[in-house]
């Protein structure tokens, strides 16, 4: 795509010679973007100002002329129907912050061109990353107020995606910035957080027409000097305020008017919220200014009628349309008459605009009169523009002559160039423009709708329309064995060998490639070199590394060892993964810098989260575990912040987990696989899928849970496709059930498992899984009291050490797995060797072998007990040991949080519910926060899936976790069962425990509002169970106990007229009647105090009777 946008989208047009200084309105919109201090000390702002009407009302006129006004920097950026493309827009909107501050973001370029070319994620993932950035960076780099104006909002607005994107900006915009649209309509944005918070200032029709006395202003200045106050008001009504009528009706010093269809004057032409004026009214408003604009001016305006299909006319190539050689001297006349065109230079040549209601005029009288000659023009400007590789221009030609021939050419053109940049929704807007059938005869253009499917992830859709496009190519036609069909059909086999690959069906993907090959020719480069580069990984995965390097090696001869920049980071990072598997660390050492290099020319932050990755377990195999962890932790960051790569972050959590496998770090080791797997799921790679769950089965064994180690291996799926050869996720898989066998004791079968694996790891390179192999399977000859079998496998695991000395980290590791077989290495004279290379202190007495059954341990855990107080003060005891130092300061409420919750909590409910204070970092405060807790608790306590987080304390103590919380309510069910059956003992019983447990308010030192309802629906049941239980005691007459349990409430609420009332009858059943009265004085002060109220009926009454019974007592 052409991408030397007009500097007219981005500078501020220029101003009519005479104009009319609209102060009233100037003034509202520069008190709308001034800052006005608060008495609080804030600063009240207005966000947005929003100028919305239909065309000619003067609104970007009124813009001009207010930034001339005002010493405000404004940034000017006009939409047209390009801009609908968010990755247009995107850098569009980079292009015109940076027409005023140059040197602003010199980063974002890179990262937005990421963002679209390679990134996995939905659309609204990054545009919303990239607005992050850009707000970030204007925070960062802009110290000052200015205005950021958006003009012509109507030729975007009927896309969702960018209503979506303009109503995140808003969302995020920095409180430097004062963005100002312009509109015909209403934007579909929405504003109701900005009208709620009085944020947002608009001016619309109403406030933008002419008023009678700004048209007399105006014709002063226009030196009508005929002009009258009467004439003001007629125009005025006859245009209802319409600047672009006035002008208009205004232009020669001759007031005209346009009578309505029914002939009354009056009658206003135009209505405001109309999106257009009507058909007879446009025509007799042409009609004006072709006979009295134009009248001196015939060959001016035959000119500017067929130039105005273009919607930048620039002389050359006016003159290449119009088969002329003057189209610059009639540019510059219209422009110096005043003639509906203005001009602007870049940095070749001056660009003139018409006027875009002018244009719409010529256009449509130029189409009604001559539409042979307006096709035929349309279609030659889209050939010129076409010519220039201006596709974008071209196809809007293209569109208006409803040529779908030569958008169909532009298309097969231009979409290559167009994918690479990544502007997918601009080629997948136009396929939409063909007409169906079309799409559905061209095999082409369904190839490219599949690429676009892959792109998105979308493999069901790919594969559906490479079948249509397969059968459209096995109809019988005489271009079947053409050379361009023979192309096609192999382009269909290399798409649909990438969705395969995705999802793990390496051979068929593999013999889907070999199809390819055998029909393309030598000079079809770049398909030749993705179908070897496709064999390769293939086969790499499979275990065929020969294979696997010579398809690679044959990717980059073919390109003559010179590829293209973006196809040698793909080959060389392809080839260090591949020698570094095969333990060749120089050679993948080599490709691995190479791949860097070539990375930074491209500045691609996705190869470089891939390439750090590579490093990462390159690192690991040599055993260098500190630079493995900084690399993957450096990808990591990378993939969360700057493009947030689902696919590049599942990767390195993946790998992380490998990492802190090996390290013997299980609870971080398990957080961050189960962390990469739930992405890995998501994005669909079955390879990473399959390493992945076998990791976590391995965790989960080295931890105690052999059950659940069994489980996660019953959902790996590895497909077999040789019995000759063993691909990498078929040996950790097989290597993960011998693994499990041998804790299991299942000795036999542990060796049918080991023996099959070794015997076929030991045809293939995967020296890391070989060096495995030898060590489990000695290990499971040694419990079958073959000990010169296992002496054997430790010696060539001796040899295999001396040849590949980084893996004797590795060694070790599986030696403390494997405690039998390391007091064997220790003990036996003739493993000195190994015990040299692994650097153990041995035993050389000779010793006799000890059987494996005897020492190898079933990992158990002793039960630890969690108690849990929320009543009151909250409390977490660990083994009867309160947890004193949570470390993170929300990292205890973050606990009860997801303890209180029934069911998976998302991230942003949590961090919305216990984080008042949004800044920058409080997704790695969140994080930070988990990751504490799951130190002090217990990784497995702390579950995460697609829906969000949870608690299962069960995981880590089983049967043995206490909660004050959960004792309540299992109290207060077991009083309401003894009501209902009458038992008044087991009630009573119930309801006591219930107010032994209730030890003060939940979760009392907890301020945020997600506990305030559960505090007080758990207030209200420990209320209740104190007044169940003062009524059981008045039943059984205990009365003192019953004033107990009613001023227990009383404590809680003292304005509690029922307790009152009855600690009064109590009282009286004592005959207590003076201090019955004192309650009664006590109830009525409280009330009066605290509500301004007097005692309610009953109680009133039980005191009237008291009184009485006092008088009656007294007068005996």
């Amino acid at each position: 795509m052409n991408v030397a946008y007009p500097l007219r989208k981005f500078t501020s047009p220029l101003l009519p010679r005479v104009i009319l200084h609209r102060k009233a309105l100037i003034t509202r919109l520069q008190e709308a973007i001034a800052r006005q201090s608060q008495k609080d000390g804030t600063i009240a702002y207005y966000k947005v100002v929003m100028l919305c009407a239909p065309a000619g009302f003067g609104k970007t006129t009124l813009l001009v002329d207010f930034a001339r006004s005002t010493s405000l920097r404004c940034c000017w950026y006009f939409l047209d129907s390009t801009d609908i493309d968010y990755a247009v827009f995107l850098n569009n909107l980079l292009i015109s912050l940076r027409s005023v501050f140059p040197s602003f973001g010199n980063s974002l370029t890179a990262l937005f061109t990421n963002l679209v070319t390679k990134s996995t994620l939905s659309v609204t993932s990054i545009y919303q990353q990239a607005i992050d950035a850009l707000c970030a960076s204007v925070e960062l780099e802009i110290d000052e107020h200015f205005a950021m104006h958006l003009g012509n909002y109507e030729e975007i607005n009927e896309n969702e995606t960018m209503n979506a994107l303009l109503t995140y900006l808003l969302k995020k915009l920095p409180s430097q910035v004062t963005l100002i649209i312009e509109s015909r309509i209403m934007p579909d944005i929405s504003f109701v957080p900005l009208f709620i918070r009085s944020e947002i200032f608009a001016l619309n029709s109403d406030a933008l027409r002419f008023s009678p006395q700004e048209i007399s202003e105006l014709a002063m200045l226009q030196g009508l000097a005929t002009f009258t106050a009467a004439n003001a008001e007629q125009l005025a009504a006859s245009c209802n305020g319409w600047i672009a009528g006035i002008l208009l009706s205004t232009y020669l010093g001759d007031v005209i008017f346009f009578s309505a269809p029914d002939g009354s004057e009056n009658q206003p032409m135009f209505q405001a919220h109309e999106k257009s004026v009507s058909a007879q009214k446009r025509k007799n408003l042409f009609a004006y200014v072709v006979s009295e604009v134009f009248r001196h001016n015939v060959a001016a305006y035959t000119f500017l009628q067929a130039a105005s299909i273009f919607q930048q006319m620039e002389p050359a190539i006016c003159n290449a349309l119009l088969n002329i050689t003057n189209a610059d001297e009639y540019l510059d006349y219209l422009e110096q008459q005043s003639l509906f065109v203005t001009s602007h230079r870049n940095d070749e040549q001056t660009i003139y605009i018409c006027h875009p209601l002018i244009r719409d005029l010529l256009i449509s009288d130029f189409c009604e009169k001559e539409p042979e000659r307006f096709i035929i023009l349309q279609r030659q400007a889209t050939q010129l523009w076409y010519l220039h590789h201006n596709y974008d221009q071209a196809m809007y030609h293209a569109i208006a002559a409803n040529a779908h021939d030569l958008e169909e050419q532009i298309i097969l053109i231009a979409y290559k160039r167009l994918l690479q940049q990544g502007y997918l929704h601009t080629v997948t807007r136009w396929l939409e423009l063909l007409p169906h059938a079309m799409l559905e005869s061209h095999p082409r253009l369904q190839l490219i709708q599949a690429t676009i499917a892959l792109t998105h992830g979308l493999r069901d859709e790919a594969l559906q329309i490479l079948d249509k496009a397969a059968t459209l190519m096995s109809l019988p036609s005489a271009e079947n064995d053409s050379t361009e069909m023979q192309i096609l059909q192999a382009e269909t086999n290399i798409l649909r060998s990438k969705a395969l690959f995705q999802v793990g069906d390496y051979s068929q993907a593999q013999a889907l490639c070999q199809q390819a090959l055998a029909r393309l020719s030598n000079n079809q480069i770049e398909l030749r070199a993705a179908g070897q580069m496709r064999l390769g990984i293939c086969a790499n995965l499979q275990g065929d590394f020969t294979s696997g390097l010579i398809h690679l090696q044959r990717a980059y001869h073919i390109w003559k060892n010179q590829p293209p920049v973006h196809q040698a980071v793909d080959i060389h990072g392809a080839l260090a993964n591949t020698y570094f598997m095969i333990g060749n660390f120089a050679l993948a050492e080599y490709h691995l810098i190479h791949a860097f290099d070539y990375c930074e020319q491209l500045h691609d932050e996705q190869s470089k989260i891939d390439n750090l990755i590579r490093k990462g377990l390159l690192r690991l195999n040599q055993g260098l575990y500190t630079e493995a962890e900084t690399a993957l932790l450096q990808a990591l960051a990378l993939a969360r912040t700057s493009l947030h790569d689902q696919r590049g972050e599942a990767y390195a959590l993946a790998n992380l987990g490998s990492l802190y496998l090996e390290q013997e770090m299980y609870t971080q080791a398990l957080a961050f696989c189960e962390d990469g797997l739930v992405l890995a799921q998501q994005y669909g790679n079955r390879s990473l899928i399959n390493i992945t769950l076998s990791n976590i089965a391995t965790i989960y064994l080295l931890m105690g849970d052999i059950t659940s180690a069994l489980l996660f291996t019953e959902k790996v799926e590895v497909q077999i496709t040789s019995e000759q050869t063993v691909g990498y996720e078929q040996a950790e898989y097989e290597l993960t059930c011998g693994l499990i066998l041998l804790y299991q004791r299942r000795y036999d079968e542990a060796y049918a498992c080991l023996t099959k694996i070794e015997a076929a790891l030991s045809a293939t390179s995967l020296k890391r899984a070989q060096l495995k192999a030898k060590l489990r399977l000695a290990s499971c000859q040694l419990a079958r009291d073959q000990q010169l079998e296992a002496l054997k496998l430790l010696s060539e695991v001796t040899f295999l050490l001396i040849s590949h000395e980084s893996y004797k980290q590795l060694a070790q590791i599986e030696l403390k797995w494997l405690p039998t077989l390391l007091y064997v290495v220790k003990s036996l004279p003739q493993l000195a060797d190994l015990r040299e290379i692994l650097g153990l202190a041995g035993d050389e007495r000779q010793v006799q072998e000890p059987k494996i059954s005897a020492n190898l341990p079933l990992l158990q855990t002793t039960p630890r007990k969690l108690t849990i107080r929320a009543f009151g003060e909250p409390t977490v005891l660990l083994n009867d040991q309160p947890i004193k130092r949570w470390r993170m300061a929300r990292a205890m409420e973050l606990f009860f949080f997801l303890l209180d919750a029934n069911a998976p909590v998302s991230k942003e409910r949590i961090i919305t519910a216990l984080w008042q204070e949004f800044d920058d970092h409080i997704n790695q405060t969140f994080h930070s926060t988990l990751h504490q807790l799951r130190k002090l608790l217990g990784e497995a306590c702390f579950v995460f899936n697609p829906h969000g987080y949870s608690l299962d304390l069960a995981a880590c103590y089983g049967e043995h976790v206490w909660y004050d919380v959960h004792e309540f309510h299992v109290c207060h069910s077991e009083a309401e069962q003894a009501l209902a059956r009458e038992d008044t003992v087991a009630a009573k019983k119930a309801f006591r425990s219930m107010v032994e447990l209730y030890q003060g308010d939940y979760g009392r030192q907890f301020s945020n509002d997600w506990c305030i309802f559960r505090r007080d629906e758990l207030c209200t049941t420990y209320l209740e169970a104190q007044r169940q239980l003062a009524q059981l005691a008045w039943n059984e007459q205990e009365y003192n106990e019953s004033i107990r349990h009613w001023r227990h409430i009383l404590v809680i609420d003292n304005c509690q007229e029922e307790a009152h009332y009855n600690i009064m009858r109590c009282y009286l059943r004592q005959s207590k009647r003076s201090a019955a009265l004192r309650q009664y004085q006590t109830c009525k002060k409280i009330l009066q105090e605290e509500l301004g109220i007097e005692p309610g009926s009953a109680i009133e009454n039980l005191h009237l009777s008291l009184r009485a019974k006092a008088t009656l007592i007294a007068s005996m």
